[in-house]
């Protein structure tokens, strides 16, 4: 069995990390669109998964982001010790 490089390790570990997030939105992209209506403005329930729903999808961008740095072979998205020399 062959070791793999940090970066490759990382991203795996990126792309595992998009797949959950991806999702977890198609979870709440579904749920929201379920929703009963009308919506009342205050309806904390259906904020709290549109709050989410945001959240997930802002974190997805910035793993996707990252995703595309590492594969595109910037270790600098690496800790110091584990760059290659």
């Amino acid at each position: 069995m062959t070791a793999k490089a940090p970066g490759d390790a990382l991203r795996d570990s990126l792309a595992e990390r998009a797949a959950h997030l991806e999702a977890s939105k198609r979870a709440l992209d579904q749920e929201i669109g379920s929703y009963p209506t009308p919506i009342p403005r205050c309806d904390a329930q259906f904020n709290h998964l549109y709050d989410e729903r945001a959240r997930v999808s802002g974190e997805l961008e910035a793993v996707r982001a990252e995703l595309a740095r590492v594969s595109a072979g910037n270790d600098s998205a690496l800790p110091k010790d584990d760059q290659p020399e």
